[in-house]
């Protein structure tokens, strides 16, 4: 009788520790689940905030360039640099990379800004795709435009506004992607170039 109750005994103890582990394994699962849901919140909610953060920096990238001084500099560039760059003083100060007097050498202000967004775009900290979108035509015309000075820096100083350039190639590459004719395009910007030059004469 004494073994019948010991085994009883071991019975019900191996039955409520198989109970124990089943809950223990229930309870295991849910905190899985839960934190699984929360991961996934935590991910949509750091998605989100990226966005917002690209949209909030899209914004700021385009308010710069359609600023008066950002229009200013370009318009210079398109129409006034080619002929500034037969003075020869002009040429000289353009020697100076970085260090040339902005008010004078306007095409700084428009390298240093579509380096930056070159950079912003490489880093995320902007959609590439909108700033493809929207300002490709400006990237171009602009490098095209800057070619010659940006062969000048980097004569002196080496591997000089390397993101502009890739945004550059980048946008021409979306831009070929979406069925855009850019060798059609870059030609008919020469053109406008030299027009602008003689008409600024």
């Amino acid at each position: 009788m004494a073994l019948m109750s010991w085994e009883a005994v071991t019975a019900v103890s191996t039955a409520f520790t198989g109970v124990v582990i089943a809950i223990t394994a229930v309870a295991a699962l849910r905190q899985a689940r839960i934190g699984l849901e929360h991961s996934i919140a935590l991910r949509d909610q750091l998605e989100h905030l990226r966005k917002a953060t690209q949209f909030e920096g899209v914004l700021a990238v385009f308010a710069e360039l359609d600023s008066p001084l950002q229009v200013d500099a370009r318009h210079f560039v398109q129409f006034e640099l080619a002929d500034r760059l037969k003075e020869e003083k002009f040429r000289f100060e353009v020697l100076a990379v970085g260090g040339a007097d902005e008010r004078e050498h306007k095409e700084i202000t428009v390298l240093r800004c579509f380096e930056r967004i070159g950079l912003y775009a490489r880093k995320g900290f902007v959609d590439p795709d909108v700033i493809y979108m929207v300002a490709s035509g400006r990237v171009i015309v602009m490098w095209r435009a800057l070619e010659g000075v940006v062969a000048v820096h980097r004569s002196i100083a080496g591997p000089f506004w390397i993101n502009f350039e890739q945004l550059y190639h980048d946008c021409r590459r979306w831009m070929r992607e979406h069925d855009v004719r850019i060798d059609d395009l870059e030609a008919h910007q020469v053109q406008l170039f030299q027009r602008g030059a003689k008409e600024s004469v």
